[in-house]
């Protein structure tokens, strides 16, 4: 951890490093649910391209079964990276952040993979690259929080 100079805490300097990469990281993620995320088949049999913003927000409604799986399982790749983002600006002092990442980085890379496994496009992939560069530097952060 960092060390206290009277009642102030210093972070480590390499700590600090990991923590803002890690928030650019996941600021990138949050950029990525506007990319075409998957292709899902529509009431007629066509594929149609949406974003993991538009398969909460179903452009057409919630008219079916599916519409609605589709959203609940799109929820947290919305909600997870912005509550990570916030974990990583405000946690100094604590491994919170590092849990919450990691945890961010299994559960959402989990979604992707099994959820949308034969629908999955390039910012589902893009989503993928990127949560396995974070639970590396997930890790390093771990590291780097126990220097002294």
């Amino acid at each position: 951890m960092g060390q206290y100079r009277g009642n102030e805490y210093v972070e480590h300097p390499s700590a600090k490093r990991v923590r803002i990469l890690l928030i650019v990281l996941y600021f990138l993620e949050i950029l990525i649910t506007t990319f075409p995320f998957c292709h899902l088949p529509d009431g007629e049999g066509n594929l149609r391209v949406l974003t993991a913003f538009q398969c909460i927000i179903q452009p057409g409604g919630y008219g079916s079964p599916e519409a609605i799986k589709t959203a609940l399982i799109c929820a947290p790749l919305l909600l997870l990276p912005a509550v990570s983002f916030f974990f990583c600006i405000l946690d100094k002092k604590t491994n919170a952040k590092n849990f919450v990442s990691g945890a961010t980085c299994v559960i959402n890379t989990c979604i992707i993979t099994f959820g949308f496994a034969s629908y999955i496009d390039i910012g589902g992939i893009l989503s993928i690259i990127l949560y396995i560069i974070c639970l590396f530097f997930t890790a390093m952060s771990f590291q780097a929080s126990s220097l002294q």
